[in-house]
């Protein structure tokens, strides 16, 4: 189940979207109301958003292209650059007077910590289903 999920090729852009439309969705009143049934409930979304986008992306391009040892590990620390700031500026913009949320770095942490999960969770699932395939992009001459 988990291996046909990650095989759609839209998989990576649409979750990127859900994300920032769940993250940026402005909230009535001046503050968000707490899910207080389980504690730090909201840490545990953040990081599995981010967990579900960087190993969604993972799997994308390493099923697109062959990429050397030396190429994923670029890749890898880009993605996981690239999804740290955009969690970051995230909570910046949700303290925005057109979002009206409240700003908490504890959410940029668990963005950052899904993030590195995910990259670990998406190699492992390239490694489990996909590896064995060929590319979906065509390389170059």
């Amino acid at each position: 189940m988990i291996q046909k999920i990650f095989r759609n090729k839209y998989l990576p852009i649409a979750w990127l979207v859900l994300v920032h439309i769940l993250l940026l969705m402005p909230l009535e009143g001046s503050h968000e109301r707490k899910l207080e049934l389980i504690a730090n409930f909201d840490k545990l979304i953040h990081f599995g958003l981010y967990g579900v986008l960087t190993t969604a992306w993972v799997v994308y391009f390493l099923r697109a292209k062959s990429f050397s040892k030396t190429q994923k590990i670029i890749f890898s620390v880009a993605l996981l650059l690239i999804a740290i700031g955009d969690g970051i500026a995230i909570e910046f913009l949700q303290k925005t007077p057109l979002i009206h949320r409240d700003f908490d770095w504890n959410d940029a942490l668990a963005d950052g910590l899904g993030a590195v999960a995910g990259i670990f969770f998406g190699n492992y699932l390239h490694r489990k289903f996909y590896a064995k395939e060929k590319p979906l992009l065509k390389q170059g001459p």
